[in-house]
């Protein structure tokens, strides 16, 4: 690319991969434009949980990924009007009361990493959690790592993409479904 030639490209996807990566590449000037087959976020970004976590066993290139993504989610909440929609109030989690219980496994394992986790008896969890019944949790206890949260991704797409449009991007809705047309082995558009 030369200094007088814009990279232009489509994105096909209007749910959090493909608006975040759209505004990424219009912040670094790319002509960018954003086409989805029905409204922004009307696939899996519309009905995810969204628990921002590294909880349980994961390989440790996995575990990085995800601490790191935790790590640019609080980086983004510091800076942002978001607190009604991204949180971090911690996660809870534990298994069921049978022989298939690992909950003090995990708990030693994500202390063995340095993942923030408290290993909690049930009497114990309305101090962190007001609400839980304690009868649902087993007896051996649930986990609370508390650097965890959630994030509503419908209200983060819209925020992203107020900045997408005032960086130029534009978003093509009700496309129906949208293929990579190729020419030479190379993605030359989109139909």
């Amino acid at each position: 690319m030369t200094d007088k030639s814009v990279l232009k490209v489509v994105i096909i996807g209007g749910g959090i991969f493909g608006v975040s990566t759209a505004v990424h590449l219009a912040r670094l000037g790319a002509d960018t434009t954003l086409v989805n087959d029905g409204p922004v976020a009307n696939g899996a970004s519309s009905r995810s949980l969204a628990w921002l976590n590294s909880a349980r066993k994961r390989s440790a290139a996995y575990h990085k990924l995800r601490v790191q993504g935790l790590d640019r989610y609080k980086a983004f909440a510091a800076s942002h009007d978001c607190s009604a929609w991204l949180r971090f109030d911690g996660g809870l989690t534990w298994d069921a009361d049978n022989a298939s219980n690992q909950i003090a496994e995990i708990h030693r394992h994500e202390r063995s990493i340095g993942y923030q986790t408290q290993l909690l008896a049930p009497s114990e969890l309305g101090a962190v959690t007001p609400g839980v019944d304690p009868r649902a949790v087993s007896p051996k206890g649930a986990i609370f790592n508390a650097g965890e949260g959630w994030v509503d991704l419908p209200s983060l797409i819209d925020l992203l993409l107020m900045e997408f449009r005032e960086l130029g991007g534009r978003v093509v809705t009700d496309a129906g479904a949208a293929e990579v047309t190729l020419a030479n082995g190379r993605a030359n558009g989109v139909r």
